[in-house]
């Protein structure tokens, strides 16, 4: 968080009027800048007079938290003012999208990515199932046989995630800036938090491997606890995996280990040993027998999210996919969608407007509060996901013997 609040003031280095902030004498024309962000949600971001302002408030802010006595006491004379008030939703939205970004989560290479517009909508259909059989032979006129038409519709669901944070204006007014320092990183990791909870309910349920992508008919559920020969069993079953609508080979190969914490150091030692094990001695010398799967470069992935899902379910369970972005011949196969709302593919941040007015009709001199005397922020983050195809993975339950 430190390096991205000081990342701000780079923005304020090319600033006009020195340090002081709204509070020069020749300060900007505040009620400019905010009616043209009132008249357009886009415009107010090219108008020069606003971005001086947000500036001038990220400025006082980094001051605050990281200026000792002199700069805290700026920002909180600063937060006594409206117009500094009416832009500090904008540094925060500046801090909030860094920390958003600064951590991906492992698990998002599990998943192939899009976008949707409808939170209506109950199913997706991908397109050219069975397009990738071998080309035919054409005769001289032709005619060229037909690809693309074999659609195959899946299950999808998308939701509005989203969470209220309400700071009382005693907080803002106290000596004590943990509030307005963490809040940027507390909306970014709820977000986060969401997003790997819903990607992990995806190939999780709470009785372990989700029953919906992961059956014994289905030639992808196994019981074994993780070891080499189980991954052996586990890579065969994905390798014999066939085309539903050609009965062709798909090549696929998985290209990554999931699993609980529990299970960490296990996965870890089982792909990096290069020796499964010793047996017998050559002319004095200890001969091993090579771990073949320490050659096939999976990577590991922990969710400690298995356990929040499926409770003690999840003890020893394990997983296999493929790559759903790459595969031997063109794109990867993948089991499970996470996709977001086109034009929100990251958190937005609200800021609910002031419930007050002073009496001389001028805005509240203590910023913009609710009739309990909160400063009231909103994120939101629309996502949504669903299973695609079975063949992209394998798992075991960890519960046999």
């Amino acid at each position: 968080m430190e390096t991205q609040l000081k990342g701000i003031t780079v923005l304020n280095e090319a600033m006009a009027g020195g340090s002081n902030g709204l509070f020069d004498a020749d300060r900007i024309d505040v009620n400019r800048a905010i009616m043209a962000r009132e008249r357009s949600n886009e415009r107010y971001e090219e108008e020069q007079t606003f971005r001086e302002a947000v500036d001038r408030a990220a400025y006082i802010y980094v001051e605050g938290l990281e200026g000792g006595r002199r700069g805290f006491n700026r920002f909180r004379e600063a937060l006594g003012t409206p117009e500094f008030d009416g832009y500090f939703g904008d540094v925060l939205q500046r801090v909030l999208l860094p920390s958003f970004q600064t951590w991906l989560p492992p698990i998002r290479q599990l998943v192939r990515t899009g976008t949707f517009n409808d939170l209506t909508r109950d199913k997706k259909m991908f397109q050219f199932e069975g397009g990738d059989q071998p080309l035919q032979r054409v005769g001289e006129f032709g005619p060229y046989p037909q690809r693309g038409r074999g659609n195959r519709e899946f299950a999808w669901a998308a939701y509005k995630y989203g969470a209220d944070y309400g700071i009382s204006w005693e907080t803002v007014l106290a000596d004590d800036l943990n509030a307005l320092r963490d809040l940027p990183g507390v909306m970014a990791a709820a977000a986060r938090a969401s997003e790997v909870l819903a990607i992990t309910q995806l190939y999780v349920d709470t009785n372990g491997p989700h029953a919906s992508l992961f059956s014994v008919p289905n030639g992808n559920l196994g019981s074994a606890p993780l070891s080499v020969p189980a991954l052996e069993e586990g890579l065969t079953a994905m390798a014999q995996h066939t085309n539903r609508t050609t009965n062709q080979p798909i090549f696929n190969r998985p290209r990554y280990l999931v699993v609980g914490p529990e299970e960490e150091i296990n996965a870890r030692r089982i792909v990096k040993s290069r020796v499964l094990t010793w047996a017998g001695q050559q002319n004095g010398m200890p001969q091993g027998i090579d771990n073949v799967v320490s050659e096939l470069n999976l990577e590991v992935i922990v969710n400690p999210w298995h356990k929040y899902v499926a409770g003690s379910n999840a003890d020893g369970a394990w997983f296999l996919f493929s790559d759903p972005n790459a595969g031997p011949l063109g794109p990867g196969l993948a089991a499970i969608e996470f996709d977001t709302l086109r034009g929100a593919e990251q958190p937005i941040l609200l800021r609910k407007r002031g419930q007050f007015t002073a009496i001389g009709g001028g805005p509240d001199p203590r910023g913009e509060l609710s009739d309990v005397d909160t400063s009231d922020w909103r994120v939101v983050y629309p996502h949504g996901g669903g299973q695609l195809f079975y063949e992209a993975a394998y798992a075991s339950t960890g519960a046999g013997s």
